[in-house]
């Protein structure tokens, strides 16, 4: 199911590509995908309560499709990733991004976490670390965060599957499914920039507790969070 949360925002440059970003430390450490800004010349990212803003580009990983951001920009709300077992399969998956940049509004789907995948070459399209959920999504909301039922992030979307041009190629019935970055794999790209607690807080990489069902939270108590953290990514080239 696609959702739409509509924002009236004044209309923006335009720009080469766009793609999403979710925000994981108060002073504008965001996640997006590697993808999404290479051969940038300049990057901006925009959301929910701060203007434009300029963003450099604080690592980049193009094997595990992931980048670091850095935005001038303080949010008074940020992304946390939850315990390795909050990853259950079949449980609530919520993805969100801006496929038509931050002037359309940010969007998002529901589906179900399926599990962990390796793709292989068969799908023309090698990625290691990689966490299936069923939720569909579209094109450019590529870097944006996708949230379990607690709320806690469990990674960037990276790709989707399609499942009509798999089943023309290979006669396989699949979909839809949409690849997120896993976090442990965010988490080694983390360590490495001067910023390595983001997303993960004080006492160590999503050391919350796991997430019962008396802890979840209703579907528009999660997209009122998810549109103070999802960010549009405009890259110029």
């Amino acid at each position: 199911m696609l959702f739409g949360l509509i924002f009236i925002a004044s209309a923006e440059a335009g720009a080469d590509v766009r793609g999403s970003g979710v925000i994981i430390s108060g002073d504008g450490v965001v996640l997006s995908s590697a993808h999404v800004v290479r051969r940038c010349r300049a990057v901006t990212v925009q959301g929910a309560g701060f203007p434009a803003s300029e963003a450099e580009i604080v690592s980049i990983n193009h094997d595990k499709d992931l980048a670091v951001l850095k935005a001038r920009l303080q949010s008074p709300k940020h992304a946390v990733f939850g315990a390795s077992f909050d990853l259950l399969h079949g449980g609530l998956a919520y993805t969100f991004g801006y496929p038509g940049g931050y002037r359309l509004g940010m969007f998002g789907s529901t589906g179900r976490i399926i599990g962990k995948e390796v793709v292989g070459q068969g799908t023309g399209w090698v990625r290691k670390e990689v966490n299936k959920v069923s939720s569909p999504v579209i094109r450019g909301f590529s870097g944006g965060p996708a949230f379990n039922a607690c709320g806690h992030l469990i990674g960037v979307i990276s790709k989707r599957l399609d499942g009509k041009k798999l089943r023309e190629k290979t006669g396989l019935v699949a979909g839809p499914e949409t690849f997120v970055t896993t976090k442990d794999a965010i988490l080694r790209l983390m360590e490495g920039t001067q910023f390595p607690k983001a997303g993960f807080g004080q006492d160590g990489p999503g050391q919350h507790p796991m997430c019962p069902t008396k802890k979840h939270m209703e579907p528009t108590d999660v997209k009122e969070f998810a549109q103070f953290v999802t960010v549009s990514v405009e890259c110029h080239q």
